[in-house]
């Protein structure tokens, strides 16, 4: 028998993987990466709905709630007019599309490719929805719209990849955290 026997066994053990014998952080490293469910969430239900909450309540008084330039009063309360509504319809339905459905299935993956692929389909869900709400279903039932009549479509994209980056940045986030 060997002279470090024991010192041996403690540091390398069988293992029903590929290799026979491992080193014990290896095998640490292989069990959490492939072998720990993705479904695994660090919160429970209840403190994930109560994060989710937190942020709609602190986004919705940043949204209708601005400061004041007058002296006399120091908070204004917007107005709620339809495009304030397709517009949060817009990124509540984006929000919780990317981080119900596209979030779950791309970062499965574990590949870069889908991960970017996922954030595509948001900002392109985004962008097809907010269009289609204020271009064209406002425009048919009250005769106007959101843009200028000859906005170019490039103009219309990029600035709505930047109303849109806070829903599907911020719900990316919260899931990564969350899971």
């Amino acid at each position: 028998m060997c002279k470090n026997y024991h010192f041996w066994k403690e540091y390398f053990r069988p293992t029903p993987f590929k290799f026979r014998w491992t080193l014990l952080p290896m095998q640490m490293a292989f069990v959490s990466s492939h072998y720990i469910k993705n479904d695994m969430k660090t919160f429970s239900v209840k403190k994930e709905i109560a994060i989710h909450i937190l942020f709609w309540v602190i986004y919705f008084m940043s949204y209708f709630i601005t400061l004041s330039s007058d002296k006399e009063t120091l908070f204004i309360i917007n107005n709620l007019d339809i495009f304030n509504i397709t517009f949060l319809f817009a990124t509540v339905s984006a929000f919780y599309l990317n981080y119900i459905y596209i979030l779950k299935n791309s970062f499965r993956s574990h590949n870069l490719g889908s991960i970017l692929f996922g954030f595509l389909i948001a900002f392109s869900y985004f962008i097809a929805v907010r269009y289609l709400l204020e271009e064209v279903v406002v425009f048919y039932v009250f005769g106007y719209r959101n843009y200028f009549e000859g906005t170019s479509i490039l103009y219309y994209i990029f600035d709505n990849l930047h109303w849109g980056a806070t829903p599907i940045f911020v719900s990316s986030a919260i899931w990564i955290v969350i899971n």
